[in-house]
């Protein structure tokens, strides 16, 4: 598992009824992530490491489809106090340069809610995961402004509160590899 990063910080009260991370990008290790976010949980800690144990099996079908990640940015309920969240809102951080994507790549780089549906013909099961993805590219590659708009696009939404929008913002967690 990843170690990087600090513990993260404590919950602030959030415009959705829910106590949430205050407002930034909060980066951490995957350990510290599901001490968090699973462990540190007593009521609905079985919900949350289906939830968990879903999005390790994602990562695991993106690496084996050749993606190289840098991180995951990591939303949604699962990442504020609410009981029995409902699944795992993500952002994959792609490194282009160092991925050697495999045939059924797309499967995994931004298949939005597709896998909470249908079962993949992979894993054989259904997912709780919504996943979407950015892919760096080098700052002299000629799609580098795509890049940042989508980047900046993603780390703004996940600040927003589903309330409020843009008025209460929120923070949310990046976990590096």
């Amino acid at each position: 598992m990843a170690t990087t990063g600090p513990g993260l910080p404590d919950f602030i009260d959030g415009a959705d009824g829910y106590r949430v991370l205050p407002p930034g990008r909060h980066p951490c290790s995957l350990d510290d992530f599901a001490d968090r976010f699973v462990h540190a949980r007593t009521i609905d800690r079985a919900r949350r490491q289906l939830i968990l144990d879903d999005f390790l099996t994602y990562r695991e079908q993106q690496v084996r489809c050749g993606l190289a990640i840098i991180s995951y940015w990591i939303d949604g309920s699962f990442t504020s106090d609410k009981i029995d969240p409902g699944d795992i809102d993500i952002t994959t951080i792609v490194d282009g340069p160092a991925s050697a994507p495999i045939e059924d790549f797309d499967d995994w780089l931004n298949p939005k809610d597709r896998w909470k549906t249908l079962p993949h013909p992979h894993v054989g099961r259904t997912l709780l995961v919504d996943g979407y993805a950015v892919v760096k590219v080098p700052d002299n590659h000629p799609t580098c402004a795509e890049y940042l708009r989508t980047r900046g696009y993603w780390d703004d939404w996940w600040q927003r509160s589903r309330a409020t929008g843009e008025v209460e913002r929120k923070g949310f967690v990046e976990v590096r590899f």
